[in-house]
């Protein structure tokens, strides 16, 4: 599918070349604060018994496979026989092709026997990849994407496609596949655009999910959903044999119950080394951490977002670490040039689909959003890229990490437009969007774990995000937080 990616670039090569962005270049930056992470504690051995092998982690099964104490078929027969148990309202898979798994050899690996979703934008050879559109509804790939082969060559099992809504949003609704419903209700959103990663992983139809995160669109499934969504910095994972939303920010990263799992993920896409900074956080202290929380920036949160929020926070401070108030100005200005990118972007790499047959109305009028984003404009929001990211940068002088709430509120309700919170009205998509595009133009890694529930058993996100490059800080904080309490434990309540 590269012709419409070409097509796209070639209305905006047209500016005059800039300086390329890339946020590892700021890394280095010797007035950055940089907090060192403790060695990795010993491995610890497998939770539980292989007899619940659906909410186990990646890393036991693949554990218990070593030790011959389960095989390929065992894994399969217990998320085959859980998914015809589990409601069907969720609608988190496309295609399904578990039951498919060849059973001719034993996989070998660090995911040996661990089932793995991917988001329908990303390919995996010989398996429809649709972006849960009509459009695509004949497009089989020839070819794994590369960030799907590493797992696969890692000794994973796909699951299957998880749903999207058409091409990406914010939202998982789906005029051709329908939405896919939250896990813990069963009547809200799962948040998107990977919609079906979050839902599979938080009903344990999968251990891993791949999504791709463009405005959030990681972070926000896994914050609705009540898992653990994980953006690696800018560039690490290949977006090859992905289909774009926008290049200039789109990120392939996964989606897990744990920190751990999700850094064990990245490290075999990009040969890092996020899995011992996970361990390193288990248990661990946060002495000498200084946290960041921008809060004139944040909008009005819905109360029971407010309180889980401030009790994150205090739990870090449980933890030693020092919470303080900074001041983010260039947050807004992110997030504008976002949506340039993404709106602009998107609409030249589409300019070639409009006429294909199974292109709704419903899908023009979205992807035509960005058709008023002209070469002039998009040359200004690239340089605002580099500047905005440079001073927004100066707060890694005195902050570690920053944190806020990864939504402004719980999952709306399937098909809601809007939120109402006190006496504020937030357009529904518009505002999960606001409150994660900024990392996508900085780059910063960024990762969303569990930090409490609403009154009607919703689930809360807290995000945590670092400086570029610091992907193992994010891990590190994130696993600290996670192993002092136990959100991340609880299940959707069909499956207690």
């Amino acid at each position: 599918m590269g012709a419409p990616v070409e097509a796209g670039a070639s209305f905006f090569d047209s500016a005059e070349p800039i300086q390329p962005f890339d946020p590892i270049i700021l890394a280095g930056d010797p007035t950055w604060r940089q907090f060192v992470i403790p060695d990795a504690r010993a491995v610890r051995a497998p939770r539980g018994e292989p007899d619940d092998l659906v909410w186990a982690g990646a890393a036991d099964i693949a554990r218990w496979h070593a030790a011959g104490r389960i095989d390929t078929a065992a894994v399969i027969r217990a998320f085959l026989d859980h998914a015809a148990a589990a409601p069907s309202v969720i609608n988190a898979f496309v295609t399904e092709t578990l039951a498919h798994a060849d059973l001719a050899g034993e996989p070998d690996g660090r995911l040996a026997g661990v089932p793995v979703g991917l988001k329908d934008a990303i390919d995996a050879a010989r398996v429809p990849s649709m972006c849960s559109s009509p459009v695509f509804k004949d497009r089989i790939p020839d070819e794994d994407a590369p960030a799907w082969g590493r797992l696969r060559k890692a000794g994973a099992l796909l699951a299957g496609k998880t749903g999207m809504p058409q091409f990406s949003g914010a939202m998982s609704t789906n005029e051709f596949n329908g939405p896919v419903v939250n896990p813990w209700t069963l009547q809200h959103d799962s948040g998107g655009s990977s919609s079906g990663s979050g839902a599979a992983v938080a009903a344990g139809l999968c251990t891993i999910a791949l999504g791709t995160d463009t405005g959030g669109s990681v972070r926000i499934p896994a914050a609705c959903c009540g898992v653990v969504g994980f953006k690696p910095t800018f560039g690490t994972v290949s977006t090859d044999g992905v289909f774009p939303m926008s290049p200039s920010l789109d990120q392939v990263g996964p989606i897990a119950r744990s920190v751990r799992d999700c850094a064990l993920a990245v490290d075999l896409m990009t040969g890092s080394q996020l899995e011992r900074a996970a361990l390193s956080g288990e248990g661990a202290d946060l002495r000498g951490l200084r946290v960041g929380v921008p809060r004139s920036w944040l909008p009005v949160l819905q109360p029971a977002v407010s309180a889980a929020f401030e009790e994150a926070l205090s739990q870090l401070e449980e933890l030693g670490a020092e919470v303080f108030d900074v001041d983010l100005p260039e947050m807004e200005g992110l997030i504008e040039v976002n949506r340039t990118f993404a709106h602009g972007e998107q609409a030249r790499i589409h300019d070639p689909l409009r006429m294909l047959p199974g292109y709704s109305d419903g899908l023009r009028k979205y992807t035509d959003r960005g058709r008023p984003v002209t070469v002039a404009r998009y040359r200004t929001a690239q340089r605002e890229r580099i500047e905005l990211t440079r001073r927004a940068g100066e707060v890694w002088r005195q902050a570690d990490v920053l944190a806020w709430p990864t939504l402004a509120y719980t999952a709306p309700p399937v098909g809601a437009t809007e939120v109402v919170v006190g006496d504020t009205r937030y357009p529904a998509a518009t505002q999960m969007v606001y409150m994660n595009a900024a990392l996508n133009v900085t780059g910063w890694p960024a990762i969303s774990v569990p930090c409490g529930f609403d009154h009607q058993g919703l689930p809360i996100g807290l995000q945590v995000t670092a400086p570029p490059a610091r992907d193992d800080l994010v891990c590190f904080v994130a696993a600290a937080y996670e192993g002092a309490t136990e959100h991340h434990t609880v299940r959707p309540p069909w499956a207690r």
